[in-house]
């Protein structure tokens, strides 16, 4: 929880690639194309993520625990 309260806390800081494409707005979808995210360099957590949310839709992103407790 300390992890997330320090994240929280941070000033936001949004820097694109050099080369990254304008945002584009069509019909309210949402793709995601190849996304790397990571919450300090070192420590990336999506590798290459890729996928679509259309208009109206909700996603969440879940990460899995193969050994975790059953609930």
């Amino acid at each position: 929880m300390e992890n997330m309260f320090e994240l929280l806390a941070e000033d936001i800081e949004v820097t694109d690639k050099p080369d990254a494409p304008p945002l584009e707005v069509r019909n309210g979808d949402i793709e995601f194309d190849n996304v790397h995210f990571g919450y300090t360099p070192e420590r990336t957590v999506l590798h290459g993520v890729s996928f679509t949310v259309r208009k109206g839709e909700t996603v969440a992103l879940v990460r899995f625990y193969q050994h975790s407790p059953a609930f």
